[in-house]
């Protein structure tokens, strides 16, 4: 995956460095293109996605709180390594 990237890189590919990027990602987590990210969670399965639509992580790790799930400990571990990017103000500066 890396001589993928290295070579659409060097040819100023962005729409090839960029799919190469995602393929690798998908390839490293296991996850089909489509598959919900909370998949990446500890003993989250597919099924229980499904069955119940969240809108978000937080009102996911919620919910287990409430319902008392023991997988909840590990879960919060690994969501607490997560990093957030807020962007407030975008613009392009001119040369």
């Amino acid at each position: 995956m890396s001589s993928i990237l290295s070579i659409t890189i060097a040819h100023n590919w962005l729409a090839a460095t960029l799919n190469a990027m995602h393929l690798h990602e998908h390839l490293v987590q296991a996850l089909l293109p489509a598959d919900d990210p909370r998949l990446q969670l500890p003993e989250v399965q597919r099924e229980e996605l499904l069955e119940q639509e969240y809108l978000d992580l937080g009102r996911f790790v919620k919910t287990l709180d409430v319902k008392g799930d023991n997988r909840l400990e590990s879960i919060r571990k690994s969501v607490k390594g997560l990093s957030i990017l807020n962007a407030l103000d975008v613009h392009f500066k001119g040369r």
